[in-house]
Order: C-alpha cells, then sequence, then structure tokens
C-alpha cells in the first residue's frame, strides 16, 4: 500500500481519537455501508440523505461531520456534543477524506480498480475506528 495513503489513514484516525473522543460525545447510527451521502437544506434544519435513509441535523456542520464517516461506509459514530468543537474539526476530517480520495485516484487507469482499492481503503479505515472506539 502507498506510504501517503497509510500516513492520510492515520492523520485521519488519530483527528478522530484525540480531537472527537477526548470529548463528551453521542452516538449516532448511520447507513452501515458505503454510499454518496447528500445535505439537503429543509424547513427544520437539515437532513442527510443516506441513499433512501434520511438523518436529521440541528445544522450545517453536523450534517457535514456525518457526511464525512457515511461516505466510509460506518454504521455508528461517535460525535461531540459541542457543535463548537464539531465545527473545528470537521473541516481537517473533510480535508484527510480528500487527500485518501486523491491518493487513491493516481496511478489507477480504470474506474474498477479505484473502486476497488477505494472499498478496501474505506475498510480498513472503519476497522480502525472502531478499534479506536473499543480502546476507548
Amino acid at each position: 500500500m502507498n506510504l501517503g495513503i497509510e500516513a492520510e489513514i492515520k492523520a485521519f484516525t488519530s483527528i478522530y481519537s484525540e480531537k472527537v473522543l477526548a470529548t463528551r460525545t453521542r452516538r449516532i447510527e448511520l447507513l452501515g455501508r458505503k454510499c454518496d451521502p447528500q445535505i439537503i437544506k429543509g424547513f427544520l434544519g437539515y437532513e442527510l440523505k443516506l441513499q433512501r435513509r434520511r438523518i436529521t441535523c440541528p445544522d450545517m456542520v453536523t450534517a457535514r461531520y456525518l457526511r464525512v464517516f457515511a461516505k466510509l461506509g460506518a454504521a455508528a459514530i461517535e460525535i461531540p456534543y459541542n457543535p463548537a468543537e464539531t465545527a473545528s474539526i470537521v473541516p481537517e476530517l473533510e480535508d484527510q477524506l480528500q487527500r485518501i480520495e486523491q491518493l487513491n485516484q493516481e496511478g489507477a487507469d480504470s474506474p474498477e480498480i479505484r473502486r476497488e482499492r477505494a472499498t478496501r481503503l474505506f475498510r480498513r479505515i472503519r476497522a480502525r475506528l472502531k478499534a479506536i472506539e473499543l480502546q476507548d
């Protein structure tokens, strides 16, 4: 595996362990499989659309946070109670995930190879996140 991707995965999981799990959190259940989530502005706030399921979010920051982990295919995730803490973490998580996706694109000629590599990468990230949660 590419050392650049490995470093980005480590950075992503360390953000989660050091900045998210170090605070008071609550658990949110997600879809549990990789998808292309969409944020929808509604009358009473925001919704995160995960295929046929929708999760109501009080603000855009929460929706963006959940979208990162929904893209990975996480079944459940911890989210800080304090929206200000979430707001400071979201850009870092989004940047790391984008870097991982960009590194995955490099060197892969066909879409099938990129998709297969992304599936393996996201599975590894989910496993590491779960292991981190079990340690705490």
